[in-house]
């Protein structure tokens, strides 16, 4: 359910998925909620909000779904499975852009805050990074999506200015 705070009066039920709902997110302008279940259900949901009007069903996965995560312009959605691969998808109309393999079981899957680099993690204790350089990530045709090995990602945000946020995420990799 929708609720509309801080009174609680409840704005819309958002219906659709065959299984329980196990995670949300809300895309950096709050116009979009992302919702996904953990079994049974390899989809993702896209609502229009306020209304809860339902944009779009997000089909490919063929195993469980862990995460779903926002890009910070809210220009892709990434989503991770067990089904070992990453997802990305385009804002707002939920066209699927490119599977990013790797991972035996895809566990989370994150934007830096510059929305430059994507991280996501394993239950085999790993972290890739993907990277497009230099190019934002967002505006990288999607084909052209490597993976960074993790000396490779340092040398290149070391041969640059960075923002606090970048050291911040410099710091974070080592």
């Amino acid at each position: 359910r929708l609720w509309r705070m801080p009174d609680g009066y409840p704005l819309a039920t958002l219906t659709g998925h065959t299984s329980y709902v196990y995670k949300v997110s809300f895309s950096p302008d709050s116009q979009i909620l992302a919702s996904q279940t953990l079994v049974n259900d390899e989809t993702i949901r896209l609502w229009q909000m306020p209304t809860g009007y339902p944009l779009a069903t997000l089909t490919g996965h063929t195993s469980r779904l862990y995460e779903v995560s926002f890009s910070p312009d809210g220009k892709l959605l990434a989503s991770s499975s067990m089904d070992n691969t990453t997802r990305l998808w385009q804002m707002p109309d939920g066209y699927p852009l490119a599977t990013l393999t790797g991972h035996k079981a895809a566990r989370m899957a994150t934007f830096s805050p510059d929305g430059k680099l994507l991280a996501t993690c394993d239950w085999d204790k790993t972290i890739r990074l993907w990277s497009s350089d230099v190019v934002e990530l967002s505006r990288l045709p999607i084909q052209k999506l490597c993976q960074q090995n993790r000396e490779r990602v340092k040398k290149i945000l070391r041969n640059k200015e960075m923002t606090k946020e970048e050291r911040n995420w410099l710091e974070f990799i080592q």
